[in-house]
């Protein structure tokens, strides 16, 4: 029955399943099964951790922020320091090139991760695009 249902829920995260059903109020028991060291079969519950919230959801969800709102406040930046295209565009490069850095070195699987980088491409350059003419255009004035 156990090996049923996990083949039916294999593609769902525990976490979100787990919150899913703490929100209907659902009472229900995570338990994570290993073989020992002496190769006997070990249960443990672990409900608790997939119950309780991470203590770095505040600090994630910040840096999620300052992250992914980066084309903008670089676009606002680079515009206001160079009033030529050509650093302006330098900046936007290398600024992506770090973030897709850190991407790829981050995901735990390296072609979701290009995936990822290639298509955020057009909306990190659409955005930095934007607040780069934004503040010429308010400052030519």
């Amino acid at each position: 029955m156990k090996r049923q249902l996990l083949n039916h829920v294999a593609g769902v995260r525990p976490e979100t399943m787990a919150t899913n059903l703490s929100a209907a109020e659902i009472s229900f028991r995570v338990v994570k099964i290993y073989d020992g060291q002496i190769g006997e079969q070990v249960e443990s519950d672990v409900t608790a951790h997939y119950t309780q919230a991470s203590h770095n959801a505040p600090k994630r969800t910040a840096l999620g922020i300052f992250i992914g709102t980066s084309n903008l406040w670089l676009g606002v930046i680079s515009a206001l320091l160079f009033h030529q295209v050509e650093p302006v565009v330098a900046i936007g490069v290398i600024s992506y090139s770090v973030i897709a850095i850190a991407t790829l070195r981050s995901k735990t699987s390296k072609r979701a991760a290009v995936v990822q980088v290639a298509t955020t491409i057009p909306l990190y350059a659409a955005g930095y695009a934007l607040a780069v003419i934004a503040v010429w255009y308010l400052f030519r004035r």
